[in-house]
Order: C-alpha cells, then sequence, then structure tokens
C-alpha cells in the first residue's frame, strides 16, 4: 500500500523528494545520488517538471512540478535498500547500505493578508507628543483573527501606523507559516523514514541478482537496468 497520506499531498502542483543516505558508508551516499539521478529521469518521463534543489554528501532534494506530481512519487516514502560489491570493496563482498525517502508538498508561498482577517483598534498614543497623540487615536493595534498575532504601534499619523502595523503584522504571520510548514514537514519526514534505520523495507535493489522487489506492492523485476534508469513502472505497475 502506499504511504497513507491528507489531502494536501494529492492537491499538490510541486513536490519535494529528499533521498538520505544511512547505514552504508559511503556506498550509501553513492546510491542516494543514484536513486535520484533515477527519480529525474522517471519525472521526466511523465513530463514533470524536475529540479534539483539541493546535492551534496548523501542528501538530495528534487523539486517536482506539474500535474499531480504526487500521484507518480506515492510508493516511495521509506527505506530502500542497496545490496551490491560496492567499485571500493577489493574483496568481492557484497555490501547492504540503506537510503530513506520522503516525499512531501512543497513549502507553500505564504498568501496575503486578507482583510476579512484583520482587526484594527485605535487608541491614544504615549511618550513624547502624547497630548496630540491621545486627542487624535493615532496609536494603532492590528490583530490577525486566524493566528492571534497581535501588532501595536505609537507614532504620531495614524495613516503611517496603519502601513507599518499591516507591515509587521504581514511579517509575523509569514514567519509563523513558515515555521509551521517547517515543523509539519520534519514531522512526515521523519514518520515516513523512520529516522533512517535498518527496519521496515519499501523495496530491495539486488545488484547482483539485478533483482528489484517492492515490499509494499509485493512485485519484483529482474530489470535492474532499466529500473535505474527511470523506468518504475516496471516495478510499479502503473
Amino acid at each position: 500500500m502506499p504511504c497513507k497520506t491528507g489531502g494536501v499531498f494529492e492537491a499538490a502542483k510541486e513536490i519535494v523528494v529528499e533521498i538520505v543516505s544511512g547505514e552504508g558508508g559511503d556506498d550509501s551516499k553513492m546510491f542516494a545520488a543514484e536513486l535520484a539521478s533515477a527519480y529525474e529521469r522517471y519525472a521526466k518521463s511523465a513530463g514533470l517538471g524536475v529540479e534539483v534543489l539541493a546535492a551534496r554528501d548523501g542528501h538530495v532534494r528534487l523539486g517536482v512540478t506539474g500535474e499531480s506530481p504526487w500521484a507518480m512519487f506515492r510508493h516511495e516514502p521509506g527505506r530502500h535498500v542497496c545490496q551490491r560489491v560496492p567499485a571500493t570493496e577489493s574483496r568481492g563482498r557484497v555490501h547492504t547500505s540503506l537510503v530513506s525517502v520522503a516525499v512531501m508538498p512543497a513549502r507553500p508561498t505564504p498568501s496575503p493578508l486578507r482583510e476579512e482577517d484583520i482587526e484594527v483598534e485605535t487608541c491614544g498614543g504615549h511618550g513624547p507628543g502624547g497630548q496630540h497623540q491621545n486627542k487624535t487615536d493615532s496609536a494603532v493595534r492590528m490583530r490577525h483573527v486566524p493566528t492571534g498575532i497581535v501588532v501595536f504601534i505609537n507614532g504620531r499619523s495614524q495613516h503611517a501606523n496603519r502601513r507599518e502595523a499591516r507591515r509587521v503584522l504581514a511579517a509575523r504571520v509569514s514567519s509563523a507559516a513558515r515555521e509551521q510548514a517547517e515543523k509539519g514537514q520534519s514531522e512526515g519526514r521523519l514518520a515516513q523514514t523512520g529516522g533512517g534505520r535498518r527496519g521496515d523495507k519499501v523495496r530491495t535493489y539486488n545488484f547482483a541478482n539485478g533483482r528489484v522487489t517492492d515490499h509494499r506492492l509485493g512485485r519484483k523485476t529482474r530489470q535492474i537496468g532499466r529500473v535505474m534508469k527511470g523506468d518504475f513502472r516496471l516495478i510499479l505497475g502503473d
């Protein structure tokens, strides 16, 4: 069964596919890069846009855009096992390494503030020039109702205070939205990968036998070369 998700995944027009090396040392890092390249070819074969967002030391992040990218990558989250004789192995021993894959919606661009979500109060100001401020109610308290974030600006001009309050409020709301999105991605990533340790496997790539086994779907193929060139339909069957 594919990884269970909410509607936000299925509706996303842009996703991030994150491939991270785990146990297995250098060969795990090499396999992470190879799997990322295979995913690039897989996405392009379906007419999706794909961009390498980051690639360093066994950690690759791909941005995939287009119509329903989640549908193509819904089976990928979890632990992928690589079994082969690494190029650096002088004794011909088969090594087992691990990479973790997470598939998340791209971080959304914060929406502009909506007028119906803002409450504004004016009141007398304080400090230098206070008499004038108190008479004209120049100070502005602006509240973002959905988040409860409040900004108070105290100056001589109510119009200037309103502009500044809106600017500061927009920045704080955007910051809160980013923090929430990053927290959600972090929790989702951990739920999908289990922290990168051995355990439940999504798929095993056995290079010695030329076989790929998908443990969730119960499917196998002996055309590992084609899979690693991006033809994941051989193992996914859709």
